[in-house]
């Protein structure tokens, strides 16, 4: 978080720890020649080049805590709630919903492949602000990207694949953000029986 009035952030801290649980739902709009799972994760094969606009809903849960209070009670009043008190944890009920494409480019005549995907979207989350005394509820924004690139080698007797993700969301809370970004590199290799 940002200090207010300034171009700072707060300190790093080791005792605020966040839980998050969820799963991607997608819906495929051109399923008959696009396979997403040859795409995604090689379980198939796919011989020539297609792509597919793809819906992705996330629903997901998220705990953010902390034994002392996640702003420093001085700075509170900048800060979620706006009113001096003392925050120890956030729940965040989420629903992200992201339009997006992903195509698979197969070379042809080889089992060479590279499919790019990209989503973006925005959702709602209902929030639980934990005090000593009480509880706040409410509504708030969130906005999300995720960008997945694998490519490598798919056919009959194995696969080996490199991949890049990065996956973004952000909730706008009163005068705060929880921001959320990952990034894996993975390189991945299977045989098939």
């Amino acid at each position: 978080m940002r200090i207010e009035n300034m171009n700072a952030s707060y300190n790093s801290r080791t005792d605020i720890r966040m839980y998050h649980a969820g799963a991607h739902l997608y819906r495929i709009f051109n399923a008959s020649k696009f396979s997403f799972i040859a795409a995604n994760s090689q379980q198939m094969l796919q011989l020539k080049s297609a792509g597919s606009f793809i819906l992705k809903a996330t629903p997901s849960f998220r705990l953010i805590k902390t034994p002392e209070s996640i702003i420093p009670f001085e700075k509170s009043k900048y800060h979620l709630t706006g009113e001096m008190m003392t925050t120890r944890q956030i729940q965040l009920l989420s629903l992200q919903v992201k339009p997006g494409y992903t195509y698979n480019f197969i070379v042809p005549n080889t089992y060479f492949f590279i499919a790019p995907s990209f989503f973006a979207g925005t959702g709602i989350d209902y929030h639980f602000l934990q005090q000593p005394n009480k509880q706040i509820n409410g509504f708030n924004l969130n906005l999300g990207y995720r960008f997945k690139t694998t490519a490598g080698i798919n056919n009959n007797k194995y696969f080996l694949t490199a991949e890049f993700l990065r996956d973004h969301s952000r909730s706008y809370l009163y005068r705060s953000e929880v921001k959320n970004t990952y990034v894996e590199c993975t390189l991945n290799f299977g045989l098939r029986f």
